[in-house]
């Protein structure tokens, strides 16, 4: 059995509330129905995990055209990775949400890319629904550090915090 991720989430540390990780997947049974999983937890992801979110940036502002600079990126912030598997070849579809901070308000711009497929559902289709493979890539990676995440792969923790 193999975890099918539908909800990749990583929720920044924001004033006092620590940061979160949610993963939401589903397990195929041998009767083709699904047993559906949620994971929350204040653990922090490894570097690597993180990491991976951020290359995400880049693919938000090509899909969105939000032309920003590559010394803008920073700008954007990468909050979930929402997944879905359609049709008999079981294709896997992928939306992005990001967070944009605004100059002069208190709130971020939220943006959703399009959904779009790794390959079409039939013999063709329109180029423009499609992921760039890159991103196909980038997202099975994700989806691995999420399953090493689900198998307790965290952030290292101090073994010899440093008492004040």
């Amino acid at each position: 059995m193999k975890n099918e991720f539908t909800k990749i989430k990583l929720v920044p540390k924001k004033n006092d509330c620590p940061p979160r990780t949610i993963l939401s997947w589903q397990i195929k049974r041998e009767d083709d129905s699904y047993d559906t999983f949620t994971l929350e937890s204040k653990d922090e992801p490894a570097p690597s995990f993180s990491l991976r979110f951020l290359e995400l940036r880049e693919f938000v502002n090509d899909i969105c055209d939000l032309r920003l600079a590559d010394d803008e990126l920073h700008k954007l912030s990468i909050l979930s990775v929402s997944l879905s598997y359609a049709s008999e070849k079981h294709i896997l579809g992928a939306t992005i949400t990001a967070l944009k901070t605004l100059p002069n308000r208190n709130a971020p711009l939220v943006i959703n890319t399009p959904h779009l497929i790794e390959d079409y559902y039939s013999d063709s289709g329109d180029p423009a629904s499609l992921l760039p493979q890159d991103l196909v890539t980038l997202i099975y990676e994700i989806q691995e550090e999420a399953d090493d995440f689900v198998k307790g792969c965290r952030m290292q923790m101090d073994l010899f915090p440093i008492e004040k």
